[in-house]
């Protein structure tokens, strides 16, 4: 958000924007804000849930279930919640044929 040096010029400038350039404008800001945040904190691993392992790579879930027998590492907290897998281990599983890590 541009910075103001007092009231009056925030609210001349609010006037003049409508309400969805300001959502727009806040967003952009927030995401970036966010990005830079969590860059720093080195939070670059994405995490994808089995349908996305299996829309990202054209496989079935029969497939993805032997690659997990087969190695494949993935991670789940608690009875019957959701299996994460780190796109990198997928990625080094597929180029591998088998999982190295």
């Amino acid at each position: 958000m541009t910075r103001f040096k007092n009231d009056e010029e925030m609210f001349t400038y609010l006037l003049r924007k409508s309400r969805k350039e300001l959502v727009l404008e806040i967003k952009a800001e927030v995401l970036e804000e966010l990005k830079n945040h969590f860059s720093k904190l080195g939070a670059s691993i994405r995490y994808l849930t089995s349908n996305e392992v299996c829309e990202t790579y054209r496989i079935s879930p029969a497939v993805l279930n032997r690659y997990v027998n087969d190695g494949l590492k993935y991670s789940s907290k608690g009875y019957k919640c959701k299996r994460l897998f780190k796109n990198e281990d997928v990625v080094n599983f597929l180029n591998g044929g088998n999982y190295v890590g």
